[in-house]
């Protein structure tokens, strides 16, 4: 006992000098990971964030609820977006109800997102009872379509020298998380070839004449409000990944590693099959949201800020891994986690 503790005294010093190295090496992308969180904040932010961890530290003794400050506060990116936008209908002049019939849409193509992928992962042979629920999912989403092109007369007038609208992204890559998903699908044979199903129809929005041909028809202004409520969507979308990645991490360390027995695996599995579906659903929607700001002319900035989401940037660590873990120095999160921190 006595020579392990000499030991560990004599090799206290050159031990602490690799570490100091190892750390002196890590520093500097430690430090390019915090600030690209610090820069997605403002200074503001930041300063008010540093007062209440400041106040919580000194008084979470003897007031142990201050600790409450640390729980999320989220505030949905699209209704602030929303919300200001409708401001900005009585102050500057713009006709009123645009911005909550903008919301109307892309709620509409969310709806077709959904639909399209149901459909896409039934079964060859379904029921009678599921071709009935997707025919009257097909006639709501169908009703809405036309309610919604109706009103649209009345913000989008007469187009002119419209060019040919490009073929609509069902979402098959995100079907599943592996690298090489594609599957032959079946096609839908409930409709000809002239009839186009509902969830596959596109709607008289900006976004699908294009930037150009917005400024041609004098929707300029109109595209620049989908393109804000697009933004304001895919800010809350890679909130909710982040939260089911989070998740998914959460339960293959709580629910998946402990499971001693099959029915306790069995339950970890669909939960975590569960959260997978999450994840897949948000990738989907982002990736329609983040194509979408293409065609309507966002800035250079913008799309530096809203990446087209890869696979492997969804993986995540399934392990309990130790800070004294050789090599954790070069591991940096995905460009998502460090989007929009002050919305989260």
């Amino acid at each position: 006992m006595n020579d392990s503790n000499w030991k560990k005294t004599t090799c206290m010093v050159p031990t602490l000098m690799t570490k100091w190295k190892c750390m002196l090496l890590g520093f500097p992308r430690s430090k390019e990971s915090f600030e690209a969180l610090s820069a997605s904040t403002d200074e503001e932010a930041l300063e008010a964030w540093q007062k209440e961890y400041d106040d919580a530290m000194e008084a979470r003794q003897n007031y142990p609820k201050i600790m409450d400050t640390f729980n999320v506060q989220l505030r949905k990116g699209k209704d602030l977006t929303q919300l200001r936008l409708t401001g900005e209908e009585s102050t500057k002049g713009l006709e009123k109800g645009i911005a909550g019939w903008l919301l109307t849409g892309l709620k509409i193509q969310e709806a077709q997102l959904k639909l399209t992928n149901d459909i896409r992962k039934a079964d060859q042979n379904p029921s009678v009872a599921e071709d009935l629920k997707t025919l009257e999912r097909r006639q709501r989403l169908e009703v809405s379509i036309l309610t919604f092109q109706h009103r649209s007369e009345k913000f989008m007038g007469r187009l002119k020298d419209v060019p040919a609208m490009e073929d609509r992204d069902d979402g098959a890559l995100w079907d599943s998380l592996d690298e090489n998903p594609f599957q032959i699908h079946p096609e839908d044979a409930e409709y000809s070839e002239d009839a186009i199903p509902p969830e596959r129809a596109s709607l008289n929005l900006p976004l699908q004449i294009g930037f150009m041909a917005a400024i041609a028809n004098g929707l300029q202004t109109l595209a620049a409000q989908e393109l804000e409520l697009h933004k304001g969507l895919m800010n809350d979308i890679l909130h909710k990944l982040r939260m089911a990645l989070g998740l998914k991490s959460y339960l293959y360390r709580k629910r998946v590693h402990p499971a001693n027995s099959v029915r306790t695996m069995t339950r970890a599995q669909v939960e975590v099959h569960a959260a997978d579906q999450t994840v897949l659903a948000c990738t989907r929607l982002y990736s329609t949201n983040q194509r979408a700001i293409m065609r309507l002319g966002t800035t250079d900035e913008d799309l530096a800020l809203y990446r087209p989401l890869d696979k492997k940037d969804l993986h995540v660590k399934t392990a309990i891994i130790e800070a004294s873990t050789s090599g954790l120095r070069n591991v940096n999160l995905a460009w998502f986690w460090t989007v929009d921190v002050t919305g989260d």
